[in-house]
């Protein structure tokens, strides 16, 4: 993977790049895609308040279900394998309904040359999904893409976010504080927000 694409430090990555990011647009549409939920935002379009600056989010709303905690825990030794499959599922499940509304959500933008900046959540969850949104997001709407990983198995994501990088499909891979970056990813929304560049001009 390119050096300077990784950022292990996430409050470092809101003050530094994602502000270059952002710099010189005069009309942005943020996209933030992920299996769980964004901390205080709804699913669908948000009203940013910011001339230029459309943002959408992109949420399934995945989380473990009762049931299934509740048999993991009944297996006892075997609870993790039997948790981890079902949860592998489900979050899968909810990646693929977020999959099947991304053209509507990208399309319009790309349709009226409106750069396009799309946030991924990366969790081990959902396996190699998605990277495949990442992929399809940047060959077919022209996104710039920012993954954004919680650091379980670090190691492993950058190994495999790495021919995305090289190949141009992934701008970033950022690493968040917990797992599921469900306030990692309202942060990176509400910082674009405030450093939104008012003054007219740029791309």
């Amino acid at each position: 993977m390119q050096e300077g694409h990784v950022h292990s430090d996430f409050k470092g990555f809101l003050k530094g790049r994602l502000l270059q990011l952002i710099a010189g647009k005069a009309r942005l549409h943020v996209i933030l895609s992920t299996y769980n939920h964004v901390t205080d935002f709804e699913n669908g379009p948000y009203n940013t308040g910011q001339e230029g600056l459309t943002l959408h989010v992109q949420a399934g709303g995945f989380a473990p279900s009762l049931p299934a905690l509740m048999m993991a825990s009944m297996l006892g030794s075997g609870g993790g394998e039997f948790l981890d499959a079902v949860n592998g599922y489900e979050s899968r499940t909810a990646l693929a309904e977020v999959e099947s509304h991304m053209g509507a959500v990208a399309a319009p933008a790309m349709q009226n040359a409106v750069p396009i900046l799309a946030f991924v959540y990366y969790g081990l969850s959902a396996g190699s999904k998605p990277l495949d949104t990442a992929r399809r997001l940047h060959r077919e709407f022209g996104a710039t893409v920012v993954l954004v990983a919680c650091d379980c198995g670090a190691h492993g994501k950058q190994l495999e976010v790495g021919p995305l990088v090289d190949a141009g499909d992934v701008a970033d891979l950022v690493f968040g504080n917990r797992c599921g970056c469900r306030d990692e990813m309202h942060d990176i929304a509400m910082t674009i927000i405030a450093g939104w560049p008012t003054r007219s001009g740029g791309s």
